[in-house]
């Protein structure tokens, strides 16, 4: 999951940012300060664009862990077949007059639609690495990534006749992902519109559920701990509408760590759009980790000092 650490500094530089400008921490000192701003916007500019590639990074991290060998190889055709899955996403889209413009609320309302229905229309689409889609979130990398690591494993050492040979082995995997890819695409472009349903419908039951809904989340992160697939459970409420959605400055926002890194990049944040993820991404949970863990180092540090 090498890419995806790179997360991991992103949420470090947006904690940084927002201390620098917390009246609790320096008072307004910093407020007016013209190249402390500066510097907070560039970190908020470049945290941004690493949440936004969210996606994408999870597709390398997909391929890149569920492949056998040449792993560096995988992780290139990932992105290949990433850029190709929501370009033909993009076409059918298109032949059916559903692109950017026709997808904005202002043109919805023109049409009739009120305000929240064409919100809620408009959310269902995205624009990622400049093409327009579904709104699919980590789910459209999860999936070609998945692909990619099937393609790869089954194609890397595919041996062609002499005369395309320079094509073998390696170098196949890529041209399988351009053959291939388009198909997967074809069918998520019928499939998503009735997934998305469902994730959106249960992230409504779980916020609805109050403390229930969090109980299950709870019980089910414990349940799947043994099995390692917690992760799966964690990234999905930390990155989908799963975990909830919030409107931020116009932008629908879903996924409550998604919410809260949003939050952190404004000037004023209002944590009552946070709201929605209260109930889920480690609250009253890290505090258990930083325990453990402490407790972990003070007992291999005792165990040292008495084999030394």
């Amino acid at each position: 999951m090498g890419p995806l650490s790179i997360i991991v500094a992103a949420g470090l530089l947006l904690g940084l940012a927002s201390t620098l400008l917390n009246p609790n921490v320096f008072g307004n000192a910093l407020a007016n300060v013209g190249f402390v701003n500066d510097f907070v916007s560039l970190i908020n500019a470049l945290a941004g664009g690493l949440f936004g590639l969210l996606p994408i990074l999870f597709c390398m991290s997909v391929a890149q862990g569920m492949s056998r060998e040449d792993k560096e190889v995988a992780t290139f055709a990932s992105i290949i077949g990433f850029i190709l899955f929501h370009t033909t996403i993009r076409f059918f889209l298109g032949l059916k007059g559903v692109n950017a413009e026709t997808t904005s609320i202002e043109y919805l309302m023109g049409q009739g639609m009120s305000a929240l229905e064409a919100t809620q229309k408009n959310a269902a689409y995205d624009t990622v690495m400049g093409i327009f889609t579904y709104r699919m979130s980590i789910f459209g990398g999860i999936i070609v990534g998945l692909w990619t690591a099937m393609i790869h494993n089954r194609f890397h050492e595919t041996q062609l006749p002499t005369a395309f040979s320079f094509f073998s082995g390696k170098r196949f995997v890529p041209i399988m992902m351009v053959v291939t890819i388009p198909f997967l695409a074809i069918v998520m472009f019928f499939v998503w519109p009735l997934f998305n349903m469902v994730i959106n419908g249960f992230g409504a039951l779980l916020a609805s559920a109050g403390a229930f809904g969090t109980f299950i989340y709870g019980f089910l992160e414990r349940l799947l701990i043994p099995t390692g697939l917690h992760h799966i459970l964690n990234q999905l409420i930390r990155f989908t509408p799963i975990g909830g959605s919030a409107m931020i400055d116009g932008q629908q926002v879903s996924g409550a760590l998604n919410i809260f890194n949003t939050l952190l990049m404004q000037a004023e944040p209002d944590m009552d759009g946070y709201a929605p993820g209260y109930p889920f991404p480690d609250t009253g949970y890290s505090p258990v980790h930083g325990i453990r863990s402490s407790g972990s180092m003070l007992c291999n540090v005792q165990n040292r000092t008495a084999e030394e």
